[in-house]
């Protein structure tokens, strides 16, 4: 890879952690004001935003493998498997 293939790749590895720190930082605060609304009473609406939030968590796991394992092929190989990246981040 030349300096400015390192430079393209610096820019979007800063752009998607950021997304993905946003990411985080909301679902934090979702799951941490449920389980807080939780230790006071248990509901049906609740045990709904549990599921809601549990498949949004799994999601936003299985996008961080992703970017992972996209990383370490490109740094590996210098090339990207195209079907595995999604730029819609």
């Amino acid at each position: 890879m030349e300096n400015a293939d390192f430079s393209a790749l610096e820019s979007i590895l800063i752009s998607i952690t950021t997304a993905l720190d946003v990411e985080m930082a909301v679902l934090r605060k979702f799951v941490n004001e449920l389980l807080t609304q939780l230790e006071t009473d248990i509901d049906r609406e609740r045990l709904r935003n549990m599921l809601i939030y549990s498949k949004k968590l799994s999601a936003f796991e299985k996008k961080a493998t992703l970017i992972r394992d996209a990383l370490a092929e490109i740094l590996d190989n210098g090339t990207p498997r195209a079907e595995e990246i999604n730029t819609d981040l």
